[in-house]
């Protein structure tokens, strides 16, 4: 299993986060999907924030 690294650098906090959408198009990804969900989610950015659509 590979290790995610956190980011090296914080950016700084803004004072609003706009909702983002990331797309994972997924076919035939069963080895590897986990990894990337992980790696989406160790974004700097607010989960609340964060929609995941894998599709």
């Amino acid at each position: 299993m590979k290790v995610i690294k956190p980011p090296l650098k914080k950016l700084p906090p803004l004072s609003r986060y706009p909702i983002v959408t990331v797309i994972v198009p997924a076919h035939n990804e069963s080895l590897v999907i986990k990894d990337t969900i992980k790696a989406i989610y160790c974004l700097n950015y607010p989960e609340s924030k964060l929609q995941l659509l894998i599709y």
